[in-house]
């Protein structure tokens, strides 16, 4: 509501009822005086948003490859677990690995080339295996996949009726109950051209990323969030309590105290916190 000059005016916002009440009371006697509750104005930084729900899911999945041909001996993740770069993923049987490359008429590599264990690329959580034990695992073919850490997404579902105010490129804040810290951010990248239906109600699903500084191993994939997507910022503006702003007829409007006298202050709503 109005901008720093008209605030810097002001100084104090009074509770609308009890002022009321103090305005016709000045004449009273001590035992009719009636307590003024007040609100001290100042200009502070306000942000509109809408609250969604959402799910962490994976963004950019790699495969964990041999740069040769070889057996796979041992699978040492399972799905859902965390690597990080470097990392074993898949032992390797060397000796049958040979024999592989021996029947299959390929160029055989000396058991010193070829390695004992392939390792993660990059720091994230297993979303696939495709290999087991005994398999014969092609160069350039995955045998897990790993979906990476600092590009985890998470999707929102976007209430119909918000749908007008919403937009892609606007900053969203991230938080859950599953998550170590209170606030993440990061920017809602795309919203989906056709509506669904989330419960009972009908939604949009949207995409978020992630400022990839602030991820860390609380985010899981299938976690649930909530999402406040920011569709709009006051810099200036001052803030009242709902409580404080009276209507009359199309005219929204505060007592305030100004000069020790209580008077009756026109405002401009510009929108509700």
């Amino acid at each position: 509501m109005r901008g720093a000059d008209d605030m810097k005016k002001w100084g104090w916002i009074l509770g609308s009822v009890v002022l009321a009440a103090a305005v016709l009371g000045l004449g009273m006697t001590q035992e009719t005086t009636v307590t003024v509750a007040g609100v001290r104005l100042h200009a502070q930084r306000a942000e509109s948003t809408v609250s969604c729900t959402g799910v962490v899911e994976a963004g950019k999945v790699t495969g964990v490859t041999a740069s040769v041909p070889c057996v796979v001996e041992e699978l040492l993740v399972e799905e859902g677990q965390a690597v990080e770069a470097g990392d074993p993923v898949i032992k390797i049987n060397k000796e049958a690995s040979r024999l592989a490359q021996d029947e299959r008429q390929t160029q055989a590599l000396s058991l010193s080339v070829m390695p004992d264990v392939i390792c993660a690329s990059s720091d994230g959580i297993v979303v696939g295996i495709t290999a087991a034990p005994g398999d014969v695992l092609d160069a350039g073919i995955p045998g897990v996949m790993v979906a990476e850490r600092r590009s985890l997404q998470v999707r929102v579902a976007i209430p119909e009726k918000h749908l007008n105010t919403v937009k892609s490129g606007q900053s969203v804040v991230i938080s859950g109950k599953g998550l170590s810290s209170s606030r993440y951010t990061g920017r809602l990248e795309e919203i989906a051209a056709a509506v669904s239906t989330v419960g009972s109600a009908p939604a949009v699903s949207g995409r978020v990323t992630l400022d990839e500084d602030h991820i860390d191993d609380s985010f899981r994939i299938g976690l649930t969030t909530k999402v406040s997507i920011v569709t709009a910022l006051y810099e200036s503006d001052v803030v009242v309590p709902h409580e404080a702003v009276m209507r009359d007829q199309e005219e929204a409007y505060v007592y305030v105290w100004r000069n020790g006298r209580v008077e009756k202050q026109t405002v401009h709503i510009r929108t509700e916190v």
